[in-house]
């Protein structure tokens, strides 16, 4: 949905990862994600490195992660479904959340407040997220094992890093689709099929030109 080629990745507005636990849901917010909220961006274009994004990122630039912990303010509201609490990055670089009642996110997608993205340059300051097996928050490629769909988390260090994508994204000089609609699957690669812009993806989700 976290979430132009998306950045934010994630203009167009859609939202995120199925509620709790890994699986997908519905909702809506700006950004990118999957379920019942989450966020997703703009589908306008915009490449760098492994990717930006047209929906996640809304915007790059400013707003990289710049310290190792960083508390969720409380400043601004927040649709009900998002969660505030704790990010904290390990000595690896890999980074982590806690919600408020000290609950870490584990094996799980969660739509999170993101206190690094700059809102003044029109970023939204939540979205959805995937955390791994150890806690671990996912940037790239991800397959859920769930429904077998397949998404793209921002990795560029953008003050939206782990935001999943949603719209047009260019990854690695290639463009690719990622719903953006809160049907439960927001978030997902297009394949072989015809996106709502009219453009026709081939089996591996690249845009047929």
């Amino acid at each position: 949905s976290g979430n132009g080629s998306t950045g934010s990745g994630n203009g167009s507005t859609g939202s995120g990862n199925g509620g709790t636990g890994s699986g997908n849901g519905n909702g809506g917010s700006t950004g990118s994600g999957n379920g019942s909220g989450g966020s997703s961006s703009g589908s306008g274009s915009g490449s760098s490195g492994s990717g930006s994004s047209s929906s996640g990122s809304e915007g790059d630039g400013a707003g990289v992660r710049r310290s190792t912990t960083r508390r969720s303010s409380s400043s601004g509201s927040l649709p009900s479904y998002v969660a505030k609490g704790r990010w904290t990055a390990g000595s690896d670089g890999k980074w982590k959340f806690t919600d408020e009642s000290g609950a870490p996110y584990i094996n799980r997608w969660g739509a999170v407040e993101n206190p690094y993205a700059d809102t003044k340059s029109g970023m939204k300051n939540y979205g959805w997220f995937r955390f791994d097996e150890k806690g671990d928050m996912i940037i790239g490629w991800y397959t859920d094992p769930e429904d077998g769909n397949i998404y793209y988390m921002n990795p560029e260090s953008n003050g939206l890093k782990g935001l999943m994508m949603t719209g047009w994204v260019m990854i690695d000089g290639k463009e690719y689709y990622f719903n953006s609609e809160s049907d439960g699957t927001q978030g997902r690669m297009f394949r072989n099929e015809v996106t709502p812009d009219g453009h026709r993806v081939d089996e591996n989700g690249v845009k047929i030109q």
